[in-house]
């Protein structure tokens, strides 16, 4: 149902607040809140296994701190930082 482990970076965001997933390699958790199309991701832990693709995954981590808002259509999720700049553009998928 969800992408490999390796495959690509993608969230599952709970209706419990919590939100996990994969970065291309690791496995993460995390919380999540959201008001409006503001949203926070928060307390992010990931595994730590070293991996071929590992700028990415250290990419995909750095990012995720700066993301304040969001917008959902039917095919994507996008996120966005404080200066309105999209920086991540998700295939959205809703169960």
């Amino acid at each position: 149902q969800y992408p490999n482990q390796g495959d690509v970076a993608y969230f599952v965001f709970r209706r419990d607040g919590k939100v996990s997933g994969g970065a291309g390699c690791n496995q993460y958790n995390g919380k999540y809140s959201f008001i409006g199309d503001s949203i926070a991701i928060i307390d992010v832990a990931s595994t730590r296994m070293m991996c071929p693709q590992i700028k990415i995954e250290e990419t995909f981590f750095k990012t995720i701190p700066e993301v304040v808002r969001f917008k959902v259509n039917k095919e994507n999720l996008k996120l966005y930082d404080k200066q309105k700049k999209e920086v991540m553009n998700c295939i959205y998928l809703k169960e």
